[in-house]
């Protein structure tokens, strides 16, 4: 049984399946031809955050996936045609805290949640082939703005007070390009490899939206209709943690461009993990792609519809407050200086 924490407005949330060598493998063996013919979907809501205070966000419609293709109009999204652009209207949705006991530990739960009847998110496309998915480690986030961390801490602050800890705390600093403008982000580390904190568990799921189950089934439909064998689209889409497989979780505070400085918890598989698996080409030709793994792929029913990641009480709230305290400037960061975007 869960209890609640808090629940705390997204600023953005984006979760990169297109990502995962491990769901693209499993299409092709169904007999999708991804990422070329049916591209594997970008689940994505970001409205918020920005510094002109925008309730709405232009994107390309090269980089949309068009609703046509799981059975929904432009006007039915709720979106304005703008020419080779699309008005998106603002998307909602929270992330929510809770713990919970399991296996006799005291866990923090942390998933997103989509207010009824409002439009949280939209699906996006984009083709890995062109870049090395090596240097993709981030694959998924959450973004929320700096006055919710705030809340949060306080929140935790309420539910278990200081909670003592001798882990040293280590900051990293990462400049990232980020859909064509940049992103510089700070994340907290316990370990001297600084690659952000371990989570207990996670389990999100790439079918557990329905937008992407009527996309898939669509296009199994489709295949026969320009001359493909019709693919199998009862698939695995859920990635869960695999012990064998060193994923971190980046916990800290990113500034995009327009956007302002914002609090963040990014899925990121380390650099010096690697996957291989076959592909396809633009003819159906086999091909070798090399990237990173994301975890492990398990059935699922998308009944539940749930995606959650869980960490030890010590580690998140250790993370939050250092987080916290990083923003109010009190945190000791060594020799490394704050970012001047945080202001005075």
């Amino acid at each position: 049984m869960n209890a609640r924490i808090g629940e705390y407005m997204l600023d953005s949330i984006q979760l990169y399946f297109n990502a995962s060598l491990e769901i693209q493998e499993e299409l092709i063996n169904h007999g999708f031809r991804v990422p070329l013919e049916t591209p594997l979907p970008i689940v994505y809501g970001d409205v918020s955050g920005y510094l002109d205070g925008r309730t709405s966000r232009i994107a390309l419609k090269a980089a949309i996936l068009d609703p046509i293709r799981y059975g929904k109009s432009i006007s039915e999204m709720g979106w304005k045609e703008l020419g080779r652009k699309i008005e998106i209207k603002r998307e909602y949705a929270k992330l929510l805290l809770d713990t919970s006991s399991r296996g006799g530990e005291e866990l923090i739960i942390v998933s997103p949640k989509f207010e009824e009847n409002t439009a949280g998110y939209h699906l996006e496309k984009a083709s890995y082939r062109g870049v090395s998915q090596t240097y993709w480690k981030n694959w998924a986030g959450y973004y929320l703005s700096l006055d919710e961390l705030k809340r949060m801490a306080e929140d935790l602050q309420s539910r278990f007070g200081r909670i003592p800890s001798s882990q040293q705390v280590y900051w990293t600093h990462e400049s990232l390009p980020k859909g064509g403008g940049h992103e510089d982000t700070y994340f907290v580390s316990f370990d001297a490899n600084k690659r952000g904190i371990e989570p207990h568990s996670y389990s999100i799921c790439m079918g557990c939206w329905d937008n992407v189950i009527q996309y898939l089934e669509s296009e199994a439909e489709r295949y026969p209709k320009i001359g493909l064998p019709k693919p199998n689209p009862d698939v695995k889409l859920r990635i869960e943690k695999d012990e064998d497989i060193p994923i971190r979780m980046k916990i800290g505070v990113a500034k995009m461009d327009e956007k302002r400085p914002q609090f963040m918890i990014k899925f990121s598989t380390v650099p010096t993990a690697s996957r291989t698996i076959q592909g396809i080409d633009e003819e159906g030709k086999p091909i070798t792609i090399k990237g990173k793994p994301r975890g492990k792929l398990v059935p699922c029913n998308h009944k539940r519809y749930f995606h959650e990641v869980s960490f030890s009480v010590q580690n998140f709230v250790g993370a939050i407050y250092s987080t916290n305290n990083f923003v109010r400037k009190k945190e000791e960061i060594g020799r490394m200086r704050y970012p001047s975007w945080l202001g005075d």
